[in-house]
């Protein structure tokens, strides 16, 4: 079995006493997978990853990573983590190009501007970032995140208020990374581009795991007035390329899927 990048096992935690958000959680994230905490408001999931990252402390249980308890990471095994967060609020007074070079200088290495091509940030990277778009802000987050590659790389709602060519960029940035980064990711949508090992959280534990739940994909794009259909993100990152305009991104979500499912799961204690 290939090693554990994410290990949880028994874990227990409460912001208040008393209180159990989490309750008996168990979770094993090996090298090179993709796995994808999925549930309601308030399951837990943005908590796994507070807790996971070592931003949350007073849990019970074991929490692994990279072989070592949160609290205890050094500087070298940080600099093997990639981080993007649902908030897209970056306070510094800095330019596109200047905060991922931050993040490349804090991990040690990496090509800034590799990763400014690929998510589209090219003639943005002498901009102040709080000048831009969610969107874009998004994609400075996720640069940053992947500067040199990191062994883990921790997204929690990565879709949140971004717009439907963003979204698009970014599956296909973890289609670039799948299979060789571990992606351990929290989110309300699937995504389009690789098929993650999905778990479903609810009443503070995974009530269920799924191997592969492949989600289908429409993309509208608009290329010099003619509206085309498609079903890949590979296609549509080509008709980006010359020129085109993605108009809507439609996919069958994991919650279409499970609909009927989660009533069963209600009972799960």
């Amino acid at each position: 079995m290939a090693d554990s990048k994410v290990l949880i096992e028994n874990l227990v935690f409460g912001y208040r006493r008393g209180e159990k958000v989490l309750d008996g959680f168990n979770l094993r994230v090996s090298g090179g997978e993709t796995q994808l905490l999925l549930g309601p408001n308030g399951s837990g999931k943005s908590t796994v990853i507070k807790l996971v990252l070592g931003f949350l402390t007073g849990y019970r249980g074991r929490v692994e990573v990279l072989g070592f308890p949160p609290g205890k990471l050094s500087r070298s095994v940080r600099r093997r983590i990639g981080y993007v967060p649902e908030s897209t609020s970056i306070h510094r007074d800095i330019s596109v190009e200047g905060y991922i070079k931050l993040h490349r200088d804090l991990r040690g290495g990496g090509d800034v501007d590799e990763v400014i091509n690929l998510l589209g940030l090219d003639r943005y990277r002498r901009y102040r970032v709080a000048s831009l778009s969610q969107g874009y802000k998004r994609r400075v987050l996720f640069a940053a995140a992947i500067v040199g590659y990191p062994e883990l790389l921790i997204l929690d709602e990565p879709y949140s208020n971004i717009d439907v060519e963003t979204r698009l960029v970014i599956d296909d940035v973890l289609s670039r990374l799948a299979g060789e980064t571990t992606i351990l990711m929290s989110s309300h949508i699937m995504p389009t581009s690789v098929d993650p090992k999905v778990n479903v959280l609810l009443n503070g534990r995974v009530a269920k795991t799924l191997d592969s739940v492949k989600p289908r994909i429409e993309i509208l794009v608009d290329c010099g007035g003619e509206k085309l259909y498609l079903e890949s993100v590979e296609d549509a990152m080509s008709m980006l390329r010359e020129g085109c305009s993605v108009l809507d991104v439609k996919c069958v979500t994991i919650y279409d899927v499970m609909r009927e499912m989660f009533i069963e799961f209600r009972g799960v204690g």
